[in-house]
């Protein structure tokens, strides 16, 4: 089926500073050495403690957050994701695995790049009471993200999200 995300050796650190003159005195390592593949039509649940780096991963994936290193590679073909493994196996040709990074790792993406990638993922909490607003009415909730990114006229959106099956007319309006 193909591998959506996959991330490599992502790391992302915040440095602590310390006395006046702010200077790193070390980091709190929020996300370290994650590796880790979705499939194309797959869902990814994360769990752990508070405080382990759930949502700073999340974060990172988007890239709002950047990460101190490692890759995200995202929606990369088949073919062109077997070549750049060889290539790092082989370290045979530096130069093209560079270009191909620049193509595929969202942590090489500059802002306007980001902003045409987001249009197809979102960081979705469990937790109800935090992640839905209460004034809001579900149909709209679902169609922010349609309307923020202009991905079509509103009576269209409208349509789209009732249309959808996703949520029953009685739910609708709650």
């Amino acid at each position: 089926m193909g591998v959506l995300v996959e991330t490599r050796n992502l790391k992302t650190h915040f440095p602590i500073l310390k006395g006046v003159l702010r200077r790193p005195a070390g980091a709190v390592r929020a996300v370290d050495g994650i590796n880790l593949t979705i499939g194309k039509g797959q869902w990814m649940g994360l769990v752990g403690e508070s405080g382990c780096g759930k949502t700073t991963l999340g974060k990172t994936l988007l890239r709002l957050l950047s990460p101190t290193s490692g890759h995200i590679y995202f929606d990369v073909p088949d073919e062109t994701k077997d070549e750049m493994d060889l290539l790092e196996e082989s370290a045979a040709n530096p130069t093209k695995l560079q270009a191909l990074r620049r193509r595929y790792d969202l942590a090489t993406y500059l802002s306007k790049q980001l902003k045409a990638i987001r249009r197809r993922m979102q960081l979705v909490h469990q937790d109800p009471y935090t992640s839905l607003n209460p004034r809001m009415r579900i149909k709209d909730i679902v169609a922010e993200p349609l309307a923020i990114h202009k991905l079509m006229p509103r009576k269209q959106i409208r349509d789209r999200v009732s249309s959808d099956g996703m949520i029953t007319p009685d739910y609708a309006l709650r």
